[in-house]
């Protein structure tokens, strides 16, 4: 499962659950998100996130099916993120998915990626 596509949507979740009085805040956006998948349903009761929680508990299904495709994808969404994250926060505070969505697009940080970028 790619979670750089659903990056956006997972700080959103974090921040309606700190609004709620979560303290936790920004870092339950894995548990929340994970929990939408694995359930197919909103995490948190009357928001919308406007995921569709059906399709990504199918993709959920079919492609993390293993801890270490868990682990892996994990590890490439956070180096993706350490890697621009202050143009993340930027980018989401300022309320532009389209910026957040092209900068987590960005294939730098996926091994395959890595691979096929010549040296510098």
């Amino acid at each position: 499962m790619d979670l750089k596509k659903y990056a956006y949507d997972m700080r959103v979740l974090s921040l309606e659950d700190q609004r709620r009085g979560n303290p936790s805040g920004i870092n339950m956006r894995w548990e929340l998100f994970r929990k939408g998948c694995t359930t197919g349903v909103e995490p948190l009761a009357g928001f919308d996130s406007g995921v569709d929680w059906k399709a990504a508990q199918a993709e959920w299904n079919a492609t993390m099916d293993t801890q270490a495709k868990r682990e892996a994808s994990i590890a490439e969404l956070q180096a993706q993120e350490a890697a621009f994250e202050e143009e993340l926060d930027a980018a989401f505070q300022a309320g532009d998915r389209e910026k957040f969505d092209a900068i987590m697009a960005w294939p730098r940080h996926s091994e395959e990626d890595e691979e096929a970028e010549p040296e510098e």
